[in-house]
């Protein structure tokens, strides 16, 4: 996420937060306390037009209020009740039938993922490498209703249901909903944003309590790697392990550019980066963070089989252009498809095939399919063959770019316009363009169908360097120094 305005709030909410006292009654750190406040402004934008962003800025912090927001208070207080109730309940049920499976034991290497994330088949190549690593797998509440959800040992809920959790929530909801209840934002968004993003804030109280008692259960001298430190669990179980010295490491599972709010500042001890431009990144916002080179998402690497069938193309090109839809909440799409606009003439003598983000709803379909007046969906086609049968790659995606760029293909990158190292970063590769509007966009288009671009050695070194290392073997390699270092470290 780039957005300033988003910035621009989170920095004001916070500090409004500060004066209220809130950090030290929710129980975590301010640097963890900003990681959630980015994660509670997701639910409160993600449904939202661009126009709601436009409230978010520090002049507009605090709402009038009147009758009509006071009665949208009282309501969402209910709401937050009325969720909570269930909430609590089913997470009672969950203790009651043991279904939370965490089991320490002499594990020193501790991995946290989630039982859905795509970088989970990382995490278990990596966990299979030292002996005394466990693998813990965050699942949803509902996950109790389903047997296959907890076969495994190692899966867990991020929440703890007990008397501190409840009435902490109560007192959430009764004393400083009003207060948070100032946010402009709140006049234009529907009351379910506004019960999700608050409830946000109830789900770490659960959290901070199944933490302490993971935190009994582990070793000081353990490593304790995260695939994200953005997220509920994640965030305040790192924030706990730094305050008792042990190691805790985010392995980035995306590769992102300068300003990424998302990203930086690193909240862990350490950081498993992609590459030498993401270290260099990592290093100027995270000053206190340890950085060890790891290689290309893993997710990415495990689906190139090998480097030889990278430019073998497995079908002929049949398309001028390859769209690959934008992920992300609905301001962020709609803000990022404006490169289309009046465009239906522009492109009336190109085949374009479009290939849609898997987690695109319905509406966010539509929405780009309503740019172009012919268009052919990807259906039932792996990405390699849609790159393959395609000249030119549009992407709103800098990880979208890699499978692009390690093809070799003619690709243009429409995605965070606001990032300060953006035409630097479009300057890496002759086969890279950037564009941020109809104008960029088309010009781009023209200069590289008319290109015959030629590659050399230096190619793979520089993406190497932009992205890192592609090979499962080297990010082996890579892994088992880190482990190294760290035991070298708690044995001083």
């Amino acid at each position: 996420m780039y957005n300033k305005k988003i910035k621009g709030f989170l920095d004001n909410f916070f500090e409004y937060q500060k004066e209220k006292n809130f950090p030290s009654f929710i129980g975590i750190s301010d640097n963890a306390l900003k990681k959630i406040n980015l994660v509670a402004i997701e639910k409160l934008t993600h449904n939202s037009s661009i126009d709601v962003i436009d409230l978010l800025n520090e002049k507009d912090l605090i709402h009038p209020g009147g009758p009509k927001m006071f009665l949208r208070c009282i309501l969402n207080k209910a709401l937050l009740v009325l969720v909570l109730l269930p909430f609590h309940l089913l997470l009672l049920l969950h203790k009651i039938f043991n279904y939370d499976k965490i089991v320490v034991g002499s594990s020193k290497i501790i991995f946290f993922g989630s039982q859905s994330s795509t970088i989970s088949v990382g995490y278990n190549l990596l966990s299979s490498i030292f002996p005394n690593s466990s693998f813990y797998a965050l699942t949803g509440i509902l996950g109790i209703v389903h047997k296959d959800s907890f076969k495994s040992k190692n899966t867990f809920t991020g929440f703890e249901a007990n008397s501190t959790s409840f009435f902490s929530s109560l007192k959430f909801i009764f004393y400083y909903v009003n207060r948070f209840y100032k946010l402009n934002a709140f006049s234009t968004v529907t009351l379910k944003s506004t019960t999700l993003f608050l409830f946000e804030y109830i789900k770490v109280l659960y959290s901070i309590e199944k933490s302490k008692l993971i935190t009994k259960e582990t070793p000081v001298e353990s490593v304790n790697i995260f695939m994200c430190d953005n997220n509920f669990f994640h965030t305040v179980h790192i924030d706990r392990l730094n305050s008792i010295g042990c190691i805790t490491a985010v392995i980035q599972h995306g590769t992102f550019l300068a300003g990424n709010i998302v990203y930086l500042p690193a909240l862990s001890t350490w950081v498993l980066c992609c590459s030498e431009r993401e270290s260099h990144l990592f290093g100027l916002k995270s000053q206190g963070a340890k950085i060890h080179l790891l290689g290309m998402p893993l997710q990415i690497c495990l689906d190139i089989k090998d480097n030889e069938n990278l430019n073998k193309p497995l079908l002929p090109e049949a398309f001028d252009l390859l769209i690959l839809g934008r992920d992300g909440n609905f301001w962020e799409i709609e803000n990022a498809y404006k490169v289309f606009e009046d465009s239906t003439s522009s492109y009336s003598n190109k085949s374009i095939l479009i290939r849609h983000h898997p987690k695109s709803n319905k509406e966010m379909k539509k929405m780009l399919e309503s740019k172009f007046s012919n268009f052919t969906l990807s259906v039932d086609s792996s990405l390699q063959q849609d790159l393959s049968r395609s000249t030119i790659i549009i992407s709103f995606s800098v990880d979208a770019n890699i499978l692009s760029l390690l093809n070799r293909k003619k690709t243009i990158f429409c995605g965070e316009p606001e990032a300060d190292d953006l035409n630097d970063f479009g300057s890496n590769f002759k086969n890279l363009k950037v564009a941020n509007s109809q104008q960029e966009l088309e010009n781009a288009i023209q200069i590289l169908s008319r290109s015959n671009i030629q590659f050399d050695n230096s190619y793979e070194n520089k993406m190497i360097e932009v992205y890192g290392d592609y090979s499962v073997d080297i990010i082996k390699n890579n892994y088992i120094d880190f482990i190294n270092q760290c035991q070298n470290d708690m044995s001083e």
